[in-house]
């Protein structure tokens, strides 16, 4: 059987312009001169004048532009077949056992939550406009009405689970969202705040909702907020 430089088995790789054999850890398909002087548009006097060989058997190629013979090409297509058979075959017995169903699980959920609060800091802080036109207005009500016990984190400042609050009080019991009357009729949407609220819920918190079109009445809005930060519970 073929072995590289460092002794280790496994199938004979060569530079395709000198052919001397190349170490495991290279990739590539030129050696490091020969892949320098390919760089900057110069040839070899080994190169002119040959014919390219097949990377694993040594034998000529009719074009300069292929790296295997037809007969070592599908050896290599079936060999990738097989392996990605046998990680198939050993990942769906893996998933059988419990344990490791498990700890892949809670894996992918650590992982999505935290790629999900980078990606929407990155978002706000493309954006630069936070908080809008419409929490600037909500926010001065509610320090009218309850100051110092509600603050904008609106910004990405404080996630509970995926999910970024508008208002939190000092207490971390309570939460005020704002929601616009486009976005948050929509379908997907809806479904995604139905969850919100669910994590909210799940994690202790009480969470008030204030609509973008009942910012119009400031008595309204007055007396919801006041009744929710006077009760003890909180209400949904």
């Amino acid at each position: 059987m073929p072995r590289y430089i460092d002794g280790s088995f496994s199938t004979k790789r060569t530079c395709i312009d000198c052919h001397i054999l190349l170490s495991r850890g290279n990739n590539s398909v030129r050696c490091k001169k020969d892949a320098g002087l390919f760089r900057r548009g110069k040839r070899t006097s080994r190169w002119l004048g040959e014919k390219p060989k097949c990377i694993d058997c040594g034998k000529e190629l009719s074009a300069y532009s292929a790296y295997r013979c037809q007969q070592c090409a599908p050896k290599i297509t079936n060999r990738t077949e097989q392996m990605k058979l046998s990680r198939k075959i050993t990942a769906l017995k893996n998933w059988k056992d419990p344990s490791i169903r498990k700890n892949r699980i809670d894996g992918l959920h650590k992982v999505s939550e935290e790629s999900q609060q980078n990606r929407i800091r990155k978002v706000l802080k493309a954006c630069l406009v936070k908080p809008n036109r419409q929490e600037i207005v909500l926010d001065r009500i509610i320090q009218q009405v309850v100051p110092n016990i509600y603050t904008y984190v609106g910004n990405a400042k404080i996630f509970i689970g995926r999910f970024n609050p508008d208002f939190i009080d000092n207490s971390h019991t309570k939460i005020i969202e704002l929601f616009g009357d486009y976005w948050h009729k929509k379908s997907e949407v809806i479904e995604r705040d139905n969850r919100r609220l669910a994590t909210y819920k799940n994690r202790g918190y009480n969470a008030l909702i204030i609509w973008e079109h009942e910012l119009k009445n400031v008595k309204e809005v007055t007396l919801k907020i006041k009744q929710f930060t006077e009760y003890i519970g909180g209400t949904k």
